[in-house]
This record gives C-alpha cells, structure tokens and sequence, in this order.
C-alpha cells in the first residue's frame, strides 16, 4: 500500500478534515482545516471529497517522500514554494511522486496554513466521524498529535483502482 513518509515538518502540522461539527455538545471542540476553502479546493483536485482528511501544513516548510509506489497529490492554500525532483509544483495543482521521490515545501507566503491532499485519501479511524487532530483531547487518527519527521501516512487506494 502505497504511504508519504515525512522527512522534514514544521510545527502546527497535523492530519485535518472537515473536522467534528456538533461535538461541543460532548464537551469537544470541532477541530478540523483552518481554512476549509483551501481544503477542499486541495481534495476536490485530486477527486476526494472536498472535507476529507488531508495534511494540514503549517507556516514552515516540510518535505514527503512516496513509499511503496507512486502517490498523486495536490496542495492548495497559502501559498509556497513546492517542487519535486527539482521540478515546480505549483499551489492550487496536483503531482504524482513516483516511488522514492520527495516533495518539498518552502515557507508559507500570503497565508499560513496550505492543505496537502493525497488522492484516495488518509487511512485512519475516525473518532467522532472525524480524522482531524485535536492534540489536548488526544483525538486524531492515525497519529491524535501533530506530525513529526518519521511519522507514515498511509493511503487509502483510490476509486477505479
């Protein structure tokens, strides 16, 4: 099963979706993307549902590599620099990372947070019908923190795979 494998990430990154709305009633916030706008222009690129889960990446830079075969992304949201194998990416668009590849964030410009999206989704179990990350409640799947170097993303196969 293919996966992104976080070489390199900021803090105030972490896995985001559409986040738990009506879960204040059970003493939760609703968590999810801080710009729900830029996540679902990043889903909708890469033909998911525009509020499924994606990496929400903070205002510092970050860097993922393909494991176990190609995975096709898209970012959208504030926009940085993005390139892989020394090719640009452009913000609002998608890529496919071939296995071993690495795609590399810059800083954060006009905006903080730019939402990456993996085609077929993020693997996890949802709490409360959510994947977002609320790290003081110690919610979130498939890691309830923000991301570190070294965490794996697992993909969910694609449709019409």
């Amino acid at each position: 099963m293919p996966k992104l494998v976080i070489a390199s990430i900021g803090p105030a990154s972490s896995v985001q979706d559409g986040g738990r709305p009506g879960s204040q009633r059970y003493g939760l916030t609703p968590s999810g993307a801080m710009d729900r706008l830029a996540l679902a222009a990043a889903n909708t690129l890469v033909g998911n549902a525009p509020f499924a889960a994606a990496i929400e990446v903070g205002p510092f830079g970050a860097a993922f590599t393909a494991r176990g075969g190609p995975v096709r992304v898209a970012l959208a949201g504030a926009q940085r620099n993005a390139e892989v194998a020394a090719r640009p990416v452009t913000c609002d668009g998608s890529a496919t990372l071939a296995e071993g590849e690495t795609l590399s964030l810059g800083f954060a410009r006009k905006g903080s947070f730019s939402y990456l999206a993996i085609e077929g989704g993020i693997a996890g179990e949802p709490t409360f019908g959510s994947l977002s990350v609320n790290a003081r409640a110690g919610l979130g799947s498939p890691y309830p923190r923000p991301l570190q170097a070294g965490a794996e993303i697992e993909v969910v196969a694609a449709r019409g795979m």
